[in-house]
């Protein structure tokens, strides 16, 4: 799984780069930031990288005092992330950690409960993180998969225009290999130079097979069974 990470870029934070990373890969995933382009505005590159992400962690911790009130202001680009995967399609499954003392603007990110942190108990936080990305791992959830490779895209993008029965189906197999759902009908979508399919929820270690025939029920274009959370499957053209 690769999950992003927003938080300050600053000293104060450095403890994320040492201990969340190190938690998050000990769960065998991947991390993900924005550091390398971030900015006051969440620009094109942070909110695409966020975009093929699976989760994302949100740190909203102190920045700037609030006058004599003994709150703190946050990160606006942290805020901004949080938003983007709250908002995404399908949304993206993410936590706020938000530091005590923070203005909290009317509560947690959409109402939604998050993850206290305080500085003098870090611990608490971990043990709290951790608990997030487990239940991340155990929940079924639905992915946008892109479809390969370019000679499929170059073939089907203009048979979805002329063929209003082409149609696309995919199976679902646990990762053990125990179990094979039953056929779930898709929709090919078009996006900015490729092709994509949409899952139902399905589990993370699953494993998919995907299936493309023509208005004439020919079956075009097949895949072997891959893992869903590559968010890409490889099909092959069938002999006409």
């Amino acid at each position: 799984m690769k999950i992003f990470v927003g938080y300050g870029y600053n000293p104060r934070d450095a403890w994320i780069e040492d201990s969340v990373f190190r938690l998050i890969r000990a769960f065998g995933d991947e991390v993900t930031t924005g550091k390398e382009i971030f900015g006051q505005i969440l620009d094109n590159g942070v909110r695409a990288e966020i975009a093929l992400s699976h989760a994302l962690i949100g740190f909203t911790t102190r920045r700037d005092p609030i006058g004599a009130m003994g709150t703190w202001t946050t990160h606006q680009w942290v805020k901004d992330e949080l938003t983007t995967a709250a908002n995404a399609q399908p949304p993206i499954p993410f936590v706020e950690v938000r530091e005590t003392q923070v203005d909290a603007q009317g509560g947690m990110l959409g109402g939604r409960a998050g993850i206290t942190y305080d500085e003098q108990h870090r611990d608490r936080c971990l043990v709290d993180l951790a608990e997030a990305i487990g239940g991340w791992h155990r929940r079924p959830t639905a992915f946008e998969i892109e479809l390969m490779p370019e000679d499929f895209a170059k073939e089907v993008r203009p048979l979805l225009l002329r063929d209003p029965g082409l149609r696309c189906r995919y199976h679902v197999l646990a990762r053990d290999g125990t179990e094979e759902g039953p056929e779930f009908p898709t929709t090919i979508l078009r996006r900015p130079g490729r092709l994509a399919i949409r899952t139902g929820a399905v589990s993370r270690d699953a494993a998919i097979m995907v299936k493309i025939w023509s208005g004439t029920n020919q079956l075009l274009w097949v895949s072997d069974w891959q893992p869903v959370e590559s968010r890409i499957i490889h099909l092959e053209r069938t002999a006409i």
